[in-house]
Order: C-alpha cells, then structure tokens, then sequence
C-alpha cells in the first residue's frame, strides 16, 4: 500500500472505530429479551428490537421472509440510514405541510420498534416503526400500529444488505 493509499485509510478507521467506541461505551448492557443478540447498544429507552412473528409482522409476509436479529454495528448502521432517509424525506416538504407531515426527531418524543427479517433475495431488510405515544411498555414486545395519527406515526424500511431505505410513509390525518 503506497502513502496515498494510506492516507485515505487512515481517517475511514478512525471514524470507524470512533462510531464503534461511541455506540459501545458507557451504556449499559442491555437486559429486554428482545434484545438478546446485542451486548451493548446506543440508549434503548427510545427503542426496541422485536423479533418477526405472526403478530409482530410489520409490512412483511411471512411467506416471504424469515426471522433475524441485529447486532451493534447494524443497530448503528440503520440509526445511521434512518437519519438520512429522515432528512431528505424533510426536504421535499411543503413548509405550510411541515407541522402536519414532517418526521421531526428534534422534538424528542418518538420511540420506535426494529423487526428485523431475511427477505426472499437473502438480504437483511429492517421495518423501523416510529410512534408518539408509549402510553404502555407494550410496545417493547408487541407491535404498534395505528389508522391516522398524522407524523407522531411513521415508518419505513432499512435494507442493511443494500444500505437503502424505502417505503417511507408518515400517517395522514382523520
């Protein structure tokens, strides 16, 4: 490897092993059982991983996929992926629209459910479910789903396999 090369290199580690440290360090090991794949994650008051059933099926069906989990760095990597999706999905709004269909994570409210599958082409495709209201800590083993609601509910897809997002759709209003 030549002294160019290697300097490319060198930064992308850092910041690898600087993201890696960050999701990894000062948080307590997780406890849910639906998290029983990770051994240190980023702060999952705000989060649950909930494994595919017929019950906790998201968008998918079940002849199509099977069951999986994630690990640290996926957990990372769809954090990662969702912000974005997030900011550019922000972007085409109207300004007039933005109180009623914009994801604004900025307020802080959102919790959100992970049911991570393996889709027909053998990739690793997560629905990510965010919602408002927790009034219960069911949500932390049992789907949320909900008709209306406008943007305190959304929700799309993360394809770790490809590293795209799609199917993103914020709840309209009643």
């Amino acid at each position: 490897m030549n002294l160019s090369e290697m300097n490319v290199v060198k930064p992308v580690l850092w910041l690898v092993l600087l993201g890696v440290s960050l999701v990894g360090c000062s948080i307590p090991q997780a406890k849910d059982h639906s998290l029983k794949s990770i051994s240190a994650v980023t702060d999952t008051s705000n989060f649950a991983i909930l494994e595919f059933t017929r019950y906790n099926s998201g968008p998918f069906d079940s002849t199509e996929v099977k069951a999986t989990s994630l690990n640290e760095i996926e957990i990372f990597e769809v954090h990662y992926l969702v912000a974005k999706a997030i900011r550019e999905y922000n972007a085409n709004i109207d300004s007039a629209d933005w109180k009623w269909y914009a994801a604004d994570l900025q307020k802080g409210l959102f919790n959100r459910q992970y049911i991570p599958v393996i889709n027909g082409k053998g990739e690793k495709v997560v629905w990510v479910n965010f919602f408002c209201d927790a009034g219960n800590k069911a949500w932390r083993t049992t789907e949320v789903f909900v008709h209306d609601g406008g943007n305190c509910y959304f929700n799309l897809l993360v394809n770790l396999t490809t590293k795209s997002t799609s199917d993103f759709f914020v709840n309209g209003y009643a």
